[in-house]
């Protein structure tokens, strides 16, 4: 039925997506403050986005999207944006369904997750192309418990023939089985020295990266902010060639660690390390 979209059909479809509503405790189920229950956000997910669901749910990325959402937990953030990632990033009619509740007011925006510590004033003077930092580049050390945690985290910045720079990003989803590597090729521009912004055209969200540290070529120490219409967010990473976490000179940690502790970061406590000695390239 989902192929005629006929007045039952469409009922049907909005029927089959408040089962989902109703059975997960899914990020469409946290209602805003102007409707305080489920019953309440339903009633105006259907007032104002009903032809968006409709259209969502025979689309079978937006649908497999919303699927994943419903395993998430409400606190994660982190886990709905690897739903999206993983089955929607491509797919525009999640993306609008996700608009209009927001603007409809039928949900709010998450809770900040991790705070902005840094600005373009703050990028490293002597980084002023991305051709500086081509190359490979894996996550050792992060701030951000959700979003710096992923498995195998490995940044490629390359050129595209046509001119421009992206980061060829990669990581391990371990939320499904079997795990399954997950890529992300946002473009990349450098709108001052030390800040490479990452704009993410397909999940209408920026992030500048914004190099604070860099002693020798192979580390560097990045502090970074992101935001969409859902949530603002933030965190800080360590970056080398080398994936292996062990082999860092005692003296760039050293360094790492002053440079932490002049934006309020407890490098040894706050800064986890990851392991990527399974990580395959």
């Amino acid at each position: 039925f989902f192929r005629s979209p006929t007045m039952n059909n469409r009922l049907a479809v909005l029927l089959i997506f408040s089962l989902v509503s109703f059975s997960h405790a899914t990020k469409w189920g946290k209602p805003s403050k102007h409707h305080s229950s489920k019953a309440d956000q339903l009633r105006c997910m259907m007032k104002h986005c009903s032809s968006m669901i409709e259209s969502c749910m025979v689309e079978n990325a937006c649908r497999k999207t919303f699927m994943c959402d419903g395993a998430c937990d409400m606190t994660d953030p982190s886990c709905y944006f690897l739903c999206e990632i993983t089955h929607g990033l491509d797919s525009e009619r999640y993306q609008a369904v996700a608009d209009c509740m927001i603007d409809a007011g039928c949900m709010d925006r998450f809770p900040e997750d991790g705070k902005c510590l840094v600005g373009e004033k703050d990028g490293l003077r002597s980084e002023s192309s991305i051709e500086g930092i081509r190359g490979d580049w894996w996550v050792i050390r992060g701030l951000n418990p959700h979003y710096d945690s992923y498995p195998c985290q490995h940044n490629v910045f390359e050129q595209l023939p046509d001119g421009r720079w992206v980061n060829n990003v990669t990581w391990l989803n371990i939320r499904v089985h079997p795990p399954k590597v997950i890529r992300a090729v946002p473009f990349v521009t450098v709108p001052s020295p030390g800040v490479f912004l990452h704009n993410y055209t397909s999940l209408h969200q920026i992030e500048p990266w914004i190099t604070v540290s860099r002693p020798v070529p192979d580390y560097m120490f990045m502090l970074w902010c992101g935001e969409n219409k859902e949530i603002s967010y933030a965190g800080g990473i360590v970056v080398s060639p080398e994936r292996n976490y062990s082999y860092i000179p005692q003296k760039v940690e050293d360094e790492f660690r002053k440079v932490a502790h002049k934006y309020g970061i407890d490098y040894d406590n706050q800064m986890f390390v990851n392991d990527n000695h399974k990580c395959k390239n």
